[in-house]
C-alpha cells in the first residue's frame, strides 16, 4: 500500500477489509461507493487490480485515512493469525 498525491492506494485485500469492517454486502458497498458490482467483485476475487479512481471513491465514501486503514488491517490480522 502506498500514499500517492491523490491519496491512499488500496490493495485488493483492503477493499474486502473495508467492506467487512462496515458490515456491508457487496451490493450495499457498491451503492455507497458508486463503484460497480462487477468491478468490486473482480477486485475481491483478485481478477482485477484496484485503480486509483476506485481507491479514491472508496476512501471518500468511508473517510479512509492511513490511520483508519491501519486500524482496520490490524483488527482483521488478529483474527487471521
Amino acid at each position: 500500500m502506498e500514499q500517492s498525491k491523490q491519496g491512499i492506494t488500496l490493495t485488493t485485500s483492503d477493499i474486502l477489509l473495508v467492506r467487512k469492517a462496515h458490515r456491508l454486502t457487496l451490493n450495499e458497498f457498491c451503492d455507497v461507493t458508486g463503484v460497480s458490482y462487477s468491478t468490486i467483485s473482480k477486485i475481491e476475487q483478485r481478477r482485477r487490480s484496484v485503480s486509483q479512481k476506485t481507491s479514491q471513491k472508496v476512501c471518500a465514501a468511508f473517510e479512509i485515512t492511513q490511520d483508519k486503514l491501519d486500524k482496520i488491517r490490524e483488527f482483521y490480522q488478529t483474527f487471521s493469525a
